[in-house]
């Protein structure tokens, strides 16, 4: 979980794999299989309610939308 909350994810892909290498490398697992939604999200206009939104709202999006899956082996 701490690595979930405190990576620095650069995507979806990145994230997964910090996730399961920190599994297979502090836990008695030799393998991991691991499956993440990738959903987009984008920063809400507020300025039509002449708000300013400091990237704190985001809705999400339809489309793009997929599911990332991988397995992490230790090595």
């Amino acid at each position: 979980l701490e690595t979930f909350a405190e990576h620095d994810s650069r995507s979806v892909q990145h994230t997964l794999y910090a996730m399961g290498e920190a599994v297979v490398r502090t836990l008695d697992v030799e393998e991991i299989h691991l499956a993440m939604p990738n959903r987009h999200h984008i920063p809400v206009d507020l300025r039509p309610f002449g708000m300013e939104n400091r990237n704190e709202i985001f809705v999400a999006t339809t489309e793009p939308y997929g599911l990332i899956e991988g397995t992490v082996r230790r090595g």
